[in-house]
């Protein structure tokens, strides 16, 4: 499961720019849109039991705008993730306090800046991972 975090303003695009890239070519891949209120979906997300789960964010880690970063959700203290209203870390430990197991991945694309449109590099970074992320799909479909 791919939960795509973040609002329209500026780099904060990321996740939902990433989910209109990818959603409607996902074949094995659930992609939801979060918008900036993912703890919304846990309902869903408990009674699809994903085995993994992506949440797709933009994130300020001192980087270059547009690098991509990968982190264990559940072996980061949450401060690190104070996301819009709700810390991602806090809605990954409570996942995975009812779904035992379950691999909480964030995928953050670092931003450049959170007002107007999104950068190029922001661009340009989604669009990769929309490639990879579709062609991932696309060997699991083959695979299963």
């Amino acid at each position: 499961m791919m939960m795509c975090v973040g609002s329209d303003f500026g780099d904060d695009v990321a996740g939902p720019l990433l989910f209109r890239k990818v959603h409607r070519r996902l074949v094995n891949i659930r992609a939801v849109l979060c918008e900036t209120a993912p703890e919304k979906f846990l309902p869903d997300i408990l009674e699809a039991r994903p085995e993994v789960i992506l949440m797709v964010n933009a994130v300020d880690r001192n980087l270059a705008p547009g690098e991509v970063v990968m982190e264990d959700l559940l072996k980061q203290e949450t401060k690190f993730f104070l996301v819009h209203k709700f810390p991602l870390a806090v809605l990954a430990h409570v996942i995975s306090s009812e779904l035992k197991g379950t691999k909480i991945m964030l995928l953050g694309v670092q931003v450049r800046k959170m007002k107007g449109r999104p950068t190029p590099d922001l661009v340009v970074a989604v669009k990769k991972l929309a490639e990879t992320i579709i062609e991932l799909d696309s060997e699991t479909a083959r695979l299963a």
